[in-house]
Order: C-alpha cells, then sequence, then structure tokens
C-alpha cells in the first residue's frame, strides 16, 4: 500500500530536477550528486532545528524528543547523558512515591555560586548540562553530562525527557522523521535550501516563502499533538493532602493555589526544589499579611484577631515575683484578675511599667496579694515574663487574655488560625504575596483589601458583646486608682443582697 511518507529518494528527485539535473536519483552523479546531497542536509537541518521561536524556549518537535533515566549513585557528581542527546526539555524526576521534588536544571553561574556557598551532599536539587570532550565519542558527536548539587547520597534513578539528534536520511535510512503530516514541509524545506545554493544573493524565493508557511503550520500541528499531555496547569487526581472536604484551606490547598498562580503548576510533585521553596516563601508571607494587618482605611490602629487572644492561666508560688509567660506571647489584652474564690473576688492587677515595677520590688520587700503587675523581655527578646508586686505570699490562679504570635504551617495538612470565615482572606492574602513576588499589585492585592475588611467585622461580631453589662458594675478597672468603687470592698462586694 502507497505511504504519503516522503523518502530519501523522493527528495533527491524533487532537489534533482529543481537545480537542472537529472530527476532519476539512481543517475546523480558527481557534482550533482553532491549538491543534492548538501541541499537535502541543509533543508533537513532547518526543518527539524527551526528559527522561530526565541533563543531560550526554541521549538522542538514532539518526534524528536525521547525518555532518558540517570542511575544516581553515592558521592558521584557528574553523569554522562544519551549519545544523541540534543537539548533537555523536562527536569529530572525521582521515583513516584518518594515525594522528592525535581532537580531543576539551572545555569553554570548558578551551579558554580551554590557549590561556593556549600559542597554539601544531599538529595540532588539543581544540575547543569555542561558539554564535555568530543574526542570521548567515536563518530566525533559532541557529547553532554549532567552536574548535580548537592551531591547525591544515595542510589536511585531518575527520568528525563530530552530533545535527540536525529539520524541522517540516506539508502539505509530513508524515511526523515516527521512523517506524513510533515512531509510537504520537508520537501519544501529542502528545495528553499536548493534555492539559496544556487542563488544565494537572490531575494526570498517562492520555496522559501512557501516553506516557512508550512513550517508554521506544521510547528501549530505539533503542538496541538502534544498539548494535551504538556498541560501545565493539570491538577493531581488524588486530590488535596489533608483536605477535610470542606471550605476550611490548609497549607497544601494554599500552596497549590500559589503554584497555579506563579507558575501554571498546582501539582507539587512537579515543582523543583527552588519553586517549592519560593511557595512556600510566599505563604508564609501571606499568613505574615493576614495575622498582622495594616491598619484599616479610617482606622489609627491595626485590628487584634480575636481567634489570636487566648485566655491563660498562671499559679503563683509564695515569694516569688517572676513569672514565665507563654513562648507564643506577643501582647496583653484587658486586665490580670483573679480566679473567683469562695468567699471573696480581688479586684484586677494593675498593669503598670516595667520602671515602676522594679522600683517598688527593690524599696519593699514584703509579700501580700499583687496589686501591680508588668511585662518585660528575656534576654534574647523574643521571650517575655510577668512581674508581680507585692511578691506573692500564697498561691493565686491568675488569668489574663493575650495576643500569641503563630506558627509556621508545617504540613500540608496544617490548618491557619481563623478557621473557615476567614478561609478566602487567607488565600487572597497569599495570592497577593505571589503578585508582590511577580512585582505588581494587581487584582489580588485590591481583593485582599476587600476581604480583609469583612474579616475584621465578622471579628468583631464574634467578640462584641450585645450589652455593656450591669450597671452597678460599669467602670473600667484598668484606668481606677481605687479599687473599692462601684460597690466592692478590698476583697468583698454585694449585688441585690448577695455578697461574692
Amino acid at each position: 500500500m502507497a505511504s504519503l511518507q516522503i523518502t530519501y529518494d523522493d527528495l533527491r528527485r524533487y532537489v534533482g530536477r529543481f537545480i537542472g539535473a537529472t530527476r532519476t536519483p539512481s543517475a546523480l552523479t558527481g557534482a550533482d550528486s553532491t549538491d543534492v546531497e548538501d541541499c537535502l542536509e541543509s533543508g533537513l537541518r532547518n526543518f527539524y532545528w527551526p528559527e522561530i521561536g526565541g533563543t531560550e524556549d526554541r521549538f522542538c518537535w514532539s518526534f524528536l524528543r525521547r525518555e532518558g533515566t540517570l542511575s544516581l549513585l553515592p558521592e558521584k557528581q557528574s553523569y554522562g547523558l544519551p549519545e544523541d542527546f540534543s537539548r533537555m526539555i523536562t527536569k529530572l524526576n525521582y521515583g513516584k512515591g518518594l515525594g522528592k521534588s525535581p532537580i531543576g536544571v539551572v545555569s553554570e553561574g548558578e551551579i558554580a555560586a551554590l557549590t561556593a556557598v556549600d559542597g554539601k551532599s544531599a538529595d540532588a536539587q539543581y544540575c547543569v548540562i555542561r558539554a564535555t570532550s568530543a574526542e570521548q565519542s567515536e563518530n566525533s558527536r559532541t557529547l553532554y553530562q549532567a552536574h548535580l548539587y548537592p551531591i547525591p547520597i544515595s542510589s536511585e534513578d531518575v527520568t528525563f525527557t530530552y530533545s535527540f539528534e536525529p539520524p541522517s536520511v540516506d539508502s539505509d535510512n530513508i524515511h526523515p522523521l516527521g512523517g506524513a503530516m510533515h512531509a510537504e514541509t520537508i520537501k519544501e524545506a529542502c528545495l528553499s535550501s536548493a534555492e539559496e545554493i544556487i542563488n544565494p544573493e537572490a531575494e526570498e524565493g517562492v520555496h522559501t516563502k512557501k516553506f516557512r508557511k508550512l513550517l508554521e503550520a506544521s510547528m501549530n500541528s505539533d503542538s496541538n499533538l502534544t498539548k494535551f499531555r504538556e498541560e501545565p496547569g493539570t491538577w493531581p487526581v488524588d486530590g488535596i493532602l489533608g483536605s477535610t472536604g470542606g471550605l476550611d484551606i490548609n497549607k497544601g490547598q494554599l500552596s497549590r493555589l500559589v503554584g497555579d498562580y506563579m507558575f501554571k503548576m498546582p501539582n507539587p510533585s512537579a515543582w523543583t526544589h527552588g519553586q517549592k521553596a519560593e511557595i512556600s516563601e510566599i505563604v508564609r508571607t501571606g499568613l505574615r499579611e493576614f495575622y498582622n494587618p495594616k491598619a484599616l482605611p479610617g482606622e489609627r490602629a491595626p485590628h487584634f484577631w480575636s481567634f489570636l487572644a487566648p485566655t491563660s492561666t498562671i499559679t503563683t508560688e509564695a515569694s516569688t515575683s517572676l513569672y514565665d509567660l507563654p513562648k507564643d506571647f506577643s501582647v496583653l489584652h484587658g486586665p490580670i484578675t483573679y480566679a473567683p474564690g469562695e468567699a471573696s473576688l480581688y479586684p484586677p492587677i494593675k498593669v503598670v511599667s516595667e520602671r515602676r515595677l522594679e522600683n517598688s520590688l527593690q524599696t519593699s520587700g514584703s509579700t501580700g496579694r499583687p496589686i501591680e503587675a508588668a511585662i518585660r523581655p528575656k534576654k534574647n527578646y523574643r521571650l517575655y515574663e510577668l512581674m508581680l508586686w507585692p511578691q506573692p505570699d500564697d498561691a493565686y490562679i491568675l488569668s489574663y487574655s493575650y495576643s500569641f504570635n503563630p506558627e509556621q504551617l508545617e504540613d500540608d495538612s496544617d490548618l491557619p488560625q481563623g478557621g473557615q470565615p476567614h478561609s478566602q482572606t487567607i488565600i487572597e492574602s497569599c495570592l497577593a504575596a505571589a503578585e508582590v513576588k511577580q512585582g505588581s499589585r494587581g487584582i489580588h492585592n485590591e481583593e485582599f483589601g476587600l476581604r480583609l475588611v469583612a474579616s475584621v467585622g465578622h471579628d468583631r461580631e464574634v467578640y462584641s458583646p450585645d450589652s455593656l453589662g450591669d450597671p452597678f458594675m460599669e467602670g473600667d478597672w484598668t484606668d481606677r486608682h481605687g479599687y473599692g468603687e462601684h460597690g466592692y470592698g478590698e476583697h468583698t462586694t454585694t449585688h441585690n443582697g448577695i455578697t461574692y
């Protein structure tokens, strides 16, 4: 059955006839044969490696791609690539189920900078493609190797896709690569080369013009053929690790949304170490922007989130005035109060300056029920302690509310503080951080501002009381100098005939 593929003899016949030689391939001799071979070789090179496309992202035909494997060994840093290697198409991927980021391909300068900082051994994260001496190859091909960083520490295989150098077309290999779909383009590529060889000074000829049109059509056909396999925005079918199936957002989901925005790659298994690190930093930035928001328009101070202000207790010890506050302590809110006893309700402890309380402790070493307190940082300025005066004379349970510094999310299943009502605000905060990373403040920064207003409004509804309380108990204790006001004494208070 006849085929629409073009053959070596077909090409020689077309070119031979065009240059005025015989149209019978077997009759080509001498200079005519040399001229025809020159046109074929030049034409095929122009077809296989078209000039259309940028230097950093030149077009690569689907039929010039092959799969390769490198077997990594401990402490071995350089690995030879296949002899027909021409160009790396994908990253170097570890085996499935290992959870390791692909090995990204970087420049010689980048790998040199990394090695200069630390030549450590670990799972390889980057590689550079280097040409080796052509003398190593029997057919004088330029050989290439992959130089890895860090130096591998274990034996495992990595796979990759590369563009290979196609074989020559001759009497033993009669079909150029590309098949019937691109046969006419290949023919015009060879005739275009013939036009240039016959008259290099002439303007662009008819075959050159036709070749350019057919080349564009062939490239479009090839791109459409492989598009479904190269779609970068494909979400994995296994869902999102740690997802509850609800409307909460976890670290894994945030990371994938940022990966989709930054690189059109929501699948973590496709991220290089560098991309993973960049996404992780963007998520951390977005969370910091949400947890510590700027003041809303028209307001003087930023909002303190109610879900970052838990209540905690301290139990005092006799003759001890210093107490460590929680490691995540940030800001004290409201008064420090005593837990109610069976027969008495003590007034709140007044919060004063560190200097004032130190003076009180120095001038009076008395013990008793504390009535003043101060917050001061410890030596590393990341931890805080509570100072009390007078030194407690007994065990008292003190209650206080404070803002804490949230910890970073470690696992993909970890949920940020705030819960479902603030999930969309957190998403927009992270995407806004991604916009800034790319050098712009666009729709996500605008949307984050709108979502933040809504989240603050919701949070205020959560902690705002329905009323201001019993008129009998009105007053701001923290602003009072005498605790006997408004109906309670030093140790007791009476309301509606009941003593507390």
